[in-house]
């Protein structure tokens, strides 16, 4: 059977920890002394696989709202089962591991702002019974390429929008979300994703809520996932941003 849910995993990573924050501009948040560099983290969950994550990106020549050279680091660690004709009770569980370094560049037209990544890319996959089926086991490395987008569009609106992928098995996602802020440092809005790999593809459409502290931002997300190994059901995520 195909492995839907271990492909969830593998690519919750790459699609849910943009290097800038999904929600706002940088400089949005207020801070004492300007920024030189930002922290991240969550947690995605679906019916099938569970992932968290954490990282950081500096900004070794600059502040936050400058353009210029960025370095980040990142690494996550899930869970997940999916069918499969290979164990008794046909499911079987693993677990991921992964870890990214990237170098960037980030660049400003306005009110649009873009930046770009280009770096190394490594999981390990670890399944509780084996599968000969499954090829997603094992240590693996490979190149990845990220590009962030942020538009202000209106007083009220904004647009990011975020696109990656790598050489590991051929992961690759795209995610973009309109946001409307209805009250000071509180905006709500909608998001779409797309995920898949050589063998496996999944849609996403959800709502998008972000509250932005002097200090730091939170973003939550959920909706409804559907592909054709797994069906539809629900995904939640949860983020955390902040800036020193």
């Amino acid at each position: 059977m195909i492995r839907g849910a271990a492909r969830i995993v593998a690519l919750a990573a790459v699609l849910i920890c943009p290097a800038l924050p999904f929600h706002l501009h940088a400089d949005e948040l207020v801070a004492p002394v300007p920024s030189r560099a930002f922290v991240f983290g969550g947690v995605d969950a679906s019916r099938n696989s569970t992932f968290a994550w954490a990282g950081a990106t500096a900004i070794p020549f600059g502040t936050l709202v400058e353009d210029g050279l960025r370095l980040r680091a990142m690494g996550g660690f899930g869970g997940y089962t999916y069918r499969t004709s290979a164990t008794p009770g046909g499911r079987n569980s693993g677990t991921i591991s992964s870890g990214e370094l990237m170098a960037g560049y980030h660049k400003s037209f306005g009110a649009t702002v873009v930046t770009g990544y280009l770096g190394l890319d490594v999981k390990r996959y670890s399944l509780q019974d084996a599968d000969p089926a499954n090829q997603e086991t094992g240590t693996h490395a490979g190149i990845k390429a990220a590009i962030e987008l942020y538009t202000r569009t209106a007083a009220s609106w904004f647009m990011t929008a975020y696109g990656n992928v790598s050489s590991v098995f051929g992961n690759y996602s795209a995610r973009a979300a309109l946001h409307h802020e209805i009250a000071p440092g509180f905006a709500l809005g909608v998001e779409g994703a797309l995920i898949g790999d050589r063998r496996y593809d999944e849609q996403r459409a959800g709502l998008v809520a972000t509250l932005t502290l002097p200090k730091s931002s939170l973003t939550m997300a959920g909706g409804v996932a559907t592909s054709a190994d797994n069906g539809t059901g629900a995904y939640t995520t949860i983020s955390l941003y902040a800036p020193f």
